[in-house]
Parts: C-alpha cells; structure tokens; sequence
C-alpha cells in the first residue's frame, strides 16, 4: 500500500494487484462503469476518491505533483490481475477449498452461477459470487463440504477481504465456462 500525506491526513492507496482485496476490485470496476462517459483525470479522480476516501473536491485542489504520485500508483490497474493457482485459504481460522471443475460442478451450483452471470450487466464485478457459490469448507478429512445455496449470502459477506489475486483465475475461467453453455443453450433452443 502506497501513503499520500493531505492536509494533515494520510491516505493509503494500492499499489498492486496483491494490494486489492474483493471489496476493492469491485469500487475499481464500479468506479470504472460509473465514470466511462468522463474524461481520463475525472475518472483517475474518481477512482482515487473510491480508494482513498478522499472527497473529489479535495483531489482537486492537490498541487500536480502529488496528484500526478496518486495517478501513477494506480498504473498496476491497467495490468493483467497475476494467475495464482490457490488450492485453500483461511478466513476467521477455518479453512475453505474451492470447486475448481466445471463438469463437477451440480445443477445447484451451474444454477446459481448461470443466474448470477445472466442477470448482470458485468461480469467483472460478480467475483463475490462465483467465489461463494464454488468455495466450501474443508471438512475434517480433507473433502469440500456439499453446496448449500443457503450459505452463499454469508460466504459473499465473508470473502470481501480475500486478495483478488487468489480467486481472480478461478472467477475467470467460471465465467468463461457458463457463457459458452449459456450460449450454446440458447442457440440450441432456437433451432
């Protein structure tokens, strides 16, 4: 995480993509969806408001230099999010795996992921929940506990810190996945 000192104030900001936890990637995309319409530094602004909790008017009156520091930490956005191949992660002490095939996955689960990526106008900022339909917690012997469509609210609460990094692949290669069968489900039902 990167500081700027304003007026007395700090300010952290991220520097990478190791930095932004879920919560964050989705201001950023929401940000990003929000400001298209807007010129390059209104959206640098807006972004740097999102993260920051600095008030736009505030970010205006920075001298140049410093807004020019802020701007360049933001560079990494503009990167491809690392592949990280994360078999576990750990959130309040439990250990949680992740259902990482599609063809394993149950008409529960397809159900629920087909729905969410349907209904949305962006995929990108639906990782919470892909995430929280194929992740489980690790039973006692080392197995993924069954689906429970119940739990996926909690499980979107509970994953708003885990790094984008760890689960970004997963999201993406899901999202792949059930727009091919979305596709080929409507082209099939239209002959």
């Amino acid at each position: 995480m990167d500081k700027f000192k304003v007026k007395g104030e700090t300010y952290h900001m991220p520097e990478c993509w190791d930095d932004v936890d879920i919560k964050t990637y989705k201001k950023i995309i929401d940000t990003f969806n929000r400001s298209k319409d807007k010129g390059d530094t209104s959206i640098i602004i807006d972004v740097i408001s999102e993260l920051t909790g600095m008030p736009n008017k505030d970010i205006y009156y920075l001298d140049v230099d410093t807004f020019n520091a802020m701007a360049s930490t933001l560079n990494f956005v503009g990167t491809d999010i690392p592949d990280r191949d994360v078999e576990f992660i750990t959130i309040n002490g439990e250990k949680y795996g992740f259902k990482n095939q599609y063809e394993k996955l149950n008409v529960g689960e397809m159900i629920s992921i087909e729905q969410m990526i349907k209904n949305s106008d962006n995929v990108s900022i639906e990782v919470d929940k892909v995430i929280a339909v194929i992740m489980r917690k690790v039973n006692d012997d080392g197995t993924l506990a069954d689906f429970n469509s119940d739990l996926v609210d909690e499980y979107i609460k509970l994953i708003q810190d885990i790094k984008i990094t760890d689960v970004y692949k997963l999201c993406i290669f899901f999202f792949d996945i059930v727009r091919i069968y979305i596709n080929n489900s409507m082209a099939s039902s239209n002959q």
